[in-house]
C-alpha cells in the first residue's frame, strides 16, 4: 500500500539540522562511491518549512478493517530559508476503499485503491539532496522489488528521483475469524530525475498475495507479502517477500 498521509492537520514546522546522509563520512570519490553521495559529503546546514493538510474520511469496523470512504493528503515543504540546501517538493496521496460483499456474515472482502504523488524542484544551482530525494520499491510503495530497489541506479546503489508515480490496487478478504485476512495485489510506479524522464515504458509493475495477521497481544497488523516483477528495468532490485508491520488490516 502506498505511503501514509503525512500529517493529520495543517501544520507548518521549520527544520534546521545537519543535512548529511548516513555512511556520507566515508565517501571519498573512489571505488563504489556514488557521486551524488559524495557531493554532498561534510557538513553542511537545511533549514525548510512544511505545511501539510489532511482530510480523513476512512471508516474502519469494530476490528479495525477499513471498509469503506477515502482520505487525501497534501504537503509543501520549501528548504533554503537559510542554510545550504535548496529545493522545493510537493507530495499528494490519497487512497478509497469499498466493501463487495460480506461472507460470511460480518467478514468483508474489501477492494483498496491508493496513489502517491511526489515532485520537486531546485532553485539554485545545486542538484537536490539525495537524501531528500524519492525512493520507491518495498513495503508500502511498489512489492516486489528490494527497498529503494527501483529507479535510477549508480554504481549498483540508488539515487533517488525528483518524480515519484505509485499506485495500489488491493483485495482483502478473510481467511481465520478476525484475525487472518488474505490480499491479492498489483502494485505499479515510477520514481525518475526529471518529469521528461516519466513515460509508459518506464513505469514498473508487480502482482502478488499477502496476508495480514493481527493479534490480541500486537496492537500493529503484520503484513506478509509475495510479490512478483510483471514490469522492470535492468538495474532494478526484485524481491519476492516483503514484511511490514503496521499497514492497513
Amino acid at each position: 500500500a502506498p505511503d501514509g498521509p503525512p500529517s493529520s492537520s495543517p501544520a507548518a514546522r521549520a527544520i534546521a539540522s545537519p543535512a548529511r546522509p548516513p555512511g556520507s563520512s566515508h565517501a571519498d570519490g573512489h571505488g563504489t562511491a556514488v557521486p551524488d553521495v559524495v557531493a554532498v559529503s561534510g557538513d553542511s546546514l537545511k533549514s525548510s518549512i512544511m505545511l501539510s493538510v489532511f482530510y480523513d474520511r476512512n471508516v474502519p469496523d469494530k476490528y479495525q478493517v477499513l471498509y469503506k470512504g477515502y482520505s487525501v493528503s497534501a504537503s509543501y515543504e520549501l528548504a533554503g530559508v537559510g542554510g545550504d540546501v535548496h529545493y522545493n517538493k510537493w507530495t499528494l496521496s490519497g487512497n478509497w476503499q469499498t466493501t463487495l460483499l460480506d461472507f460470511p456474515t460480518d467478514h468483508k472482502w474489501v477492494i483498496y485503491l491508493g496513489a502517491v504523488l511526489g515532485y520537486m524542484t531546485r532553485f539554485s544551482d545545486r542538484q537536490t539532496p539525495i537524501f531528500d530525494r524519492f525512493f520507491i520499491g518495498g513495503p508500502q510503495s511498489v512489492r516486489g522489488f528490494q527497498y529503494r530497489g527501483v529507479g535510477p541506479m549508480v554504481n549498483d546503489k540508488p539515487t533517488g528521483g525528483d518524480v515519484r508515480i505509485t499506485g495500489t490496487a488491493e483485495l482483502s478478504f478473510p481467511l481465520f475469524l478476525h484475525i487472518l485476512r488474505g490480499v491479492v495485489f498489483l502494485d505499479a510506479g515510477d520514481v525518475e530525475s526529471s518529469p521528461r524522464d516519466v513515460h509508459g515504458t518506464s513505469f514498473r509493475a508487480a502482482a502478488g498475495v499477502g496476508a495480514r495477521i493481527k493479534l490480541p497481544i500486537f496492537p500493529a497488523p503484520i503484513a506478509l507479502d509475495f510479490a512478483w516483477p510483471l514490469i522492470r528495468q535492468r538495474d532494478d532490485k526484485p524481491q519476492v517477500f516483503s514484511f511490514s508491520v503496521g499497514v492497513g488490516f
